[in-house]
């Protein structure tokens, strides 16, 4: 039906972009700067929306994460906002400036001007929907509250991530520089040039393209020994752009689609793959590693520096270091395991899943 389907969408629209900006990992509050600047006691009505019972929703009383009627802790759960039959006349639904501004600073803990603005706007609307769906069943909806059990999990897990970043902004000076200490190699950038080499060959028209500009294009060779043979130019001295031009006439593709190969001076053993991250990092400026077999391409790196950050300007990688790590010890503590074969499972509403599962007599 059309009201449920709108009601729906418009509802999780709302929710979806406060929940992106409740979770920003980088939030430092800083209620007082808006705070400080509204001339409004606590009880004061921001928002009035008279003929809308939707009073609990402000309050939370009206939100559950199950349907109306479900038990839980031995009582049955029941709707808190007005049934369709009651007199809207009667109702009027307020919103203080004290219920606006822990709403504001649990969506976004920067406390942002704009934000402040979008959501005094948006609230309301989300507000009057959300009513409509209650009155038209919405929160009964097993697709509905599937969402919801989902935006429950994936809050909660943002939240603590949230956590982890606050934890690791508060270390100690003490703490930080024995960190440093400890994990010299880990404050290492390196300044990088790398070559790709495509594993799988270029489409036939793609090829007939770049042949026709380029006879070379048409000589055989496989992937992997191209790979080789560029390593060799790249260890001779010869130009790396050139070079990846000539990856791509070669393999038969356009030398204009060629990647750049300056990728940065920022690489760390930590950002760099760990499939070869060691390899890169024990080279030594002007060094081109050997040929590495990586996700479909074959790649040949060269170092062309190295940069360890000191002490006094490494407060923000020793934070990002030590929440990776706090985040790594929680994640590697769980095996995961995902059979692929799901993939392959038709969709719900194919033939074959439909008459899976249909009840048998």
């Amino acid at each position: 039906m059309l009201h449920r389907f709108s009601a729906h969408m418009l509802f999780f629209l709302f929710l979806g972009v406060g929940v992106l900006a409740a979770q920003s990992p980088d939030a430092k509050p800083q209620h007082q700067d808006i705070a400080a600047t509204v001339d409004l006691p606590p009880d004061a009505p921001v928002i009035t929306m008279q003929g809308l019972c939707a009073q609990d929703f402000v309050t939370g009383a009206g939100v559950h994460l199950e349907p109306a009627g479900t038990q839980r802790n031995g009582e049955a759960t029941a709707s808190a906002t007005a049934s369709p039959t009651q007199d809207k006349g009667s109702c009027k639904t307020v919103v203080t400036r004290a219920q606006m501004d822990k709403l504001l600073y649990a969506l976004d803990p920067k406390g942002s001007v704009n934000f402040k603005v979008r959501l005094l706007k948006q609230y309301p609307e989300i507000l009057i929907f959300a009513q409509y769906a209650h009155e038209h069943g919405e929160e009964n909806d097993p697709a509905f509250l599937e969402h919801m059990r989902f935006n429950y999990i994936e809050s909660l897990g943002k939240a603590q991530l949230g956590q982890l970043k606050k934890d690791t902004q508060n270390v100690s000076a003490e703490e930080a520089e024995k960190y440093y200490k400890e994990h010299p190699d880990r404050y290492v950038e390196l300044a990088l040039l790398k070559i790709m080499v495509p594993q799988e060959k270029a489409a036939p028209s793609t090829h007939h393209a770049a042949s026709q500009s380029n006879p070379g294009a048409g000589r055989e060779m496989s992937p992997a020994a191209l790979a080789e043979q560029i390593r060799k130019q790249a260890v001779a001295g010869e130009n790396f752009d050139r070079l990846q031009e000539r990856v791509y006439e070669l393999s038969g593709r356009d030398k204009d689609d060629a990647p750049d190969t300056d990728v940065g001076d920022k690489w760390t053993i930590d950002l760099l793959p760990k499939e070869f991250a060691q390899t890169i990092f024990n080279l030594k400026p002007g060094q081109v590693s050997p040929v590495i077999d990586f996700e479909g391409f074959y790649l040949i790196y060269k170092l062309v520096s190295k940069h360890t950050i000191p002490l006094s300007e490494a407060d923000a990688k020793t934070q990002q270091l030590l929440y990776n790590d706090a985040y790594k010890k929680i994640r590697d503590a769980v095996n995961v395991t995902v059979d692929e074969q799901y993939l392959k499972t038709p969709s719900k509403g194919t033939k074959e899943t439909t008459e899976a599962a249909a009840p048998t007599e």
